[in-house]
């Protein structure tokens, strides 16, 4: 790939990036203390972590005590295990932001100045002027039966790297924390807008996708710029790299590449980063997830591969149809496929598969990011541009805790209990493949900047593991139509 940067007007980046270009380039080789060259995240959808891994012996707490929430009428609401798999998929519980932060700090604010309790979950998703079902709130407060209802993931968990201490990046919906984990910023937005076809086009947001091209160079040469009249008549020869309409030639490898498992239906598409203004200009490496299977383990798989499931059901989104029955069942199956074809290829020994999940849904956790303030970040890419939806926010707090599993031969069974949040992608990446060429000091903003890295803060082995092979594949109930169908049906859900 070669462009071509006109050295006239910068954006602040493009001038930093130019500079850096200057003073050598950056690199794309991994850190030689670390046994990975590839990183692969698949990211699921709308589970708590203690919703899905609660329960779990040795990576999850509920089993140790007793938690409640009161309701309206101060009657204990406690948490209980064995969540029914297919009755647990319904309903879509409240996760807009005014609802999000009124579950941890009891009433909406923009610019919350204390640190969230999170007792305040069944008084929100059950008002106070509502109906006051108490059969409804134990429902509310079941947690699903992790080796019955997320055998895939409550294996991973137990046999790997749990990180019981990552928080969305947003006490919002899917939207917003799908951009910080591309951005380490949403641009300002905390609304409720998550689908691809809802959003501006492009998003001009600066992504970890242009960081990872960008730091990824293989060569570079200054080149007076032909096709410009003034270059001509004024460098009279003189090639002295210091005519402002000269040109930079930069080659570079790529770096990442997308898969998605729809690649037909837009509004339904949780690939809000196949519209960032550089995976919109490199369109081409936006791929089926067919292709995954296909690349992974040979030299087509790049670096960096983020996954993006279906909406209904694979992605573990509740409240979609029952028709064909859906549960969580299916997304389970889903990373335990995307595991499978990593464990059985020539990748396995050289990758780290990430498994994590947006934001939690509107479901109860019991760990709250309590003491945690993060930086507002810069917006990169210009000015704010917010939908019309959008819900003011400082961006100074984390959203609830999500399951997120590392999983690498190289890494024994552990619970990391260091605090990460969707910015600590890009950080990790960063660092793992020594591209600090963003604007700030490095990293793409200052919430990336100040994250954790959870690469670095792995004990690695000195060799792989070989005790862990390959996965089973849960039974699920014969789907009546296509999930292309099943889709089509969700033209009024108000998903977020």
């Amino acid at each position: 790939v070669i462009t071509m940067v006109n050295r006239g007007p910068y954006t602040s980046f493009s001038l930093l990036f130019s500079l850096i270009i200057l003073l050598g380039g950056g690199s794309a080789d991994p850190n030689p203390d670390i046994p990975i060259s590839k990183v692969i995240v698949l990211m699921m959808e709308n589970q708590s972590f203690d919703h899905l891994l609660g329960y779990l012996e040795g990576v999850g707490k509920l089993n140790e005590g007793t938690y409640y929430n009161l309701n309206w009428l101060n009657e204990k609401i406690y948490v209980q295990n064995g969540l029914d798999l297919e009755s647990g998929w319904n309903p879509d519980r409240p996760h807009d932001a005014r609802s999000v932060i009124t579950q941890m700090w009891g009433e909406y604010t923009e610019d919350p100045g204390y640190y969230p309790t999170g007792d305040y979950f069944v008084k929100q998703v059950f008002p106070e002027q509502g109906d006051q079902d108490k059969d409804a709130q134990e429902f509310y407060m079941q947690m699903y039966d992790p080796l019955t209802s997320a055998p895939s993931l409550s294996f991973l968990a137990q046999n790997f790297v749990t990180c019981d201490r990552w928080f969305a990046s947003v006490p919002g919906s899917t939207g917003p924390n799908r951009l910080f984990f591309h951005a380490a910023s949403s641009g300002g937005y905390a609304g409720t807008n998550w689908n691809k076809a809802s959003f501006p086009s492009p998003i001009t947001l600066l992504s970890i996708f242009e960081i990872l091209d960008k730091g990824n160079i293989t060569n570079s040469t200054h080149k007076p710029n032909n096709n410009n009249n003034n270059n001509n008549n004024n460098n009279n020869g003189n090639d002295n790299n210091n005519n402002p309409n000269d040109i930079d030639v930069i080659e570079f490898h790529p770096a990442w590449k997308i898969y998605e498992q729809d690649t037909r239906l837009d509004q339904y598409s949780l690939n809000l980063a196949k519209d960032l203004a550089w995976v919109k200009e490199h369109g081409e490496r936006v791929k089926s997830f067919d292709e995954f299977l296909a690349d992974v383990g040979t030299e087509k798989q790049l670096p960096y591969s983020f996954i993006v499931p279906h909406l209904c059901p694979e992605s573990q989104h509740p409240g979609c149809s029952n028709d064909p029955p859906a549960t969580i069942t299916w997304g389970d199956n889903f990373i335990a496929q995307v595991y499978n074809a990593v464990r059985e290829s020539a990748a396995w020994n050289d990758t780290l598969l990430v498994v994590t999940y947006d934001e939690h849904g509107g479901y109860w956790d019991s760990v709250m990011p309590y003491g945690i303030k993060v930086p507002t970040p810069e917006i990169n890419g210009g000015t704010a541009w917010v939908p019309s939806d959008n819900i003011p926010f400082d961006f100074k707090q984390l959203g609830v805790r999500v399951p997120t599993v590392l999983i690498s031969p190289w890494l024994n069974h552990k619970i990391d209990s260091t605090v990460y949040e969707h910015s600590s992608l890009s950080k990790s990446l960063i660092n793992l493949f020594d591209v600090k060429i963003g604007p700030h000091q490095g990293y793409l903003t200052s919430r990336d900047f100040n994250a954790n890295d959870f690469i670095q803060a792995q004990s690695w082995l000195s060799s792989p593991r070989n005790d862990v092979g390959t996965l089973p594949y849960s039974p699920l109930p014969p789907p009546s139509f296509s999930t292309f169908q099943n889709q089509q049906k969700h033209t009024t859900c108000d998903f977020n």
